[in-house]
């Protein structure tokens, strides 16, 4: 996942099959991209991210929901920090 645009400006992202700068997007767009990437569903997310249900983190990922404050730090967490493939989280001495 390109996380920084230095990533995108020096061509990492053709190494990954990824054709667009994340970091250039609204967060609500880059939510669902990543978990569509990490192949994870909207309930599965949704659980990691404490919300109550898939709906609300639906909602969100179309803009028609703010961002929760007390989901923050997991989602920032989750799209700055974290690696999953195919919906598994990938310790960080991985090969990804």
């Amino acid at each position: 996942m390109i996380t920084n645009e230095k990533a995108f400006e020096n061509g990492q992202y053709k190494q990954r099959g990824l054709l667009i700068n994340l970091d250039k997007l609204p967060m609500h767009k880059q939510i669902a991209i990543k978990r569509v990437h990490d192949g994870l569903s909207q309930t599965r997310l949704a659980e990691m991210l404490g919300l109550c249900d898939s709906s609300a983190l639906s909602r969100i990922e179309y803009g028609r929901r703010a961002i929760p404050i007390r989901i923050m730090e997991n989602l920032e967490k989750y799209l700055y920090e974290e690696t999953y493939l195919d919906g598994i989280l990938q310790e960080s001495g991985e090969n990804r």
